[in-house]
């Protein structure tokens, strides 16, 4: 029902008036039948179809490792809001997911980067580091190859046991690629962080979903963050589900 309790549905219907097998009434009980089948079996796709961007609302994605909203998916939500406010009896569940891969791999990428970033201020003088911060570090083409030697030194070579099968410096087949894979393979990315960053993504989509006041947060709720190695359809792993409660 809509804000005046009334429901307002697409019926389409369609034959040829000069088949003699042709029924209006026939026609028209299909029509409900498939609305009513709909209705059981995938209830947000139905509701959804009524405001701009249909079926497509049901999954908001994230980029690998983020809990952000892009713009599209910014633009998904409000169309989500609306359906909300004109149809006040619309309650909604959220369902977190992580990709096990892509998110593990994108956290891990961002470790590395806040480690170099580390070391490129710790060799800032006194005077430099009091007017900046490591978030203010920013690695360049000619600062890589010194933080990375540096940070393979203090993570990899200072430890005994990262150091067991790791190439010295001074061996020249050891490669910038292989230095990070060492690196970032001391990490650790369990899945506890993993289903954090679930329960952030689908606290970031209730609280744009709940910004501009028009909803009630009573309407929505949070399911258990989850973790998944696959996509859903067209959709990303990484993403928040929107069902109806």
């Amino acid at each position: 029902k809509d804000r005046s309790g009334k429901i307002n549905l697409d019926l389409p219907i369609s034959g040829r008036t000069d088949d003699p097998e042709y029924r209006p009434g026939k026609l028209i009980l299909q029509a409900l039948q498939n609305i009513i089948t709909k209705a059981a079996t995938s209830p947000f796709d139905l509701v959804a179809s009524l405001v701009a961007g249909g079926e497509d609302l049901k999954f908001v994605e994230f980029e690998p490792g983020s809990d952000r909203l892009d713009e599209a998916n910014s633009k998904k939500i409000e169309s989500i809001t609306t359906l909300m406010f004109e149809r006040p009896g619309l309650m909604i569940d959220l369902s977190g997911f992580s990709d096990t891969q892509k998110d593990k791999a994108a956290i891990a990428d961002m470790m590395f980067d806040r480690k170099m970033k580390e070391v490129k201020y710790a060799a800032l003088s006194k005077k430099e580091k009091a007017s900046a911060s490591v978030d203010d570090m920013t690695i360049t083409a000619e600062d890589y190859e010194d933080c990375l030697k540096e940070l393979y030194k203090e993570n990899i070579l200072s430890n005994p046991e990262g150091a067991k099968n790791a190439k010295p410096l001074r061996d020249k087949t050891l490669t910038a690629d292989e230095m990070k894979a060492l690196i970032t393979g001391q990490f650790i990315i369990d899945d506890n962080r993993l289903r954090d960053l679930a329960a952030q993504r689908t606290q970031q989509v209730k609280n744009e979903i709940l910004k501009d006041g028009r909803v009630e947060p009573a309407r929505i709720f949070i399911k258990e963050a989850a973790l998944s190695s696959q996509s859903e359809g067209n959709n990303k792993a990484g993403r928040v589900e929107l069902s109806i409660k």
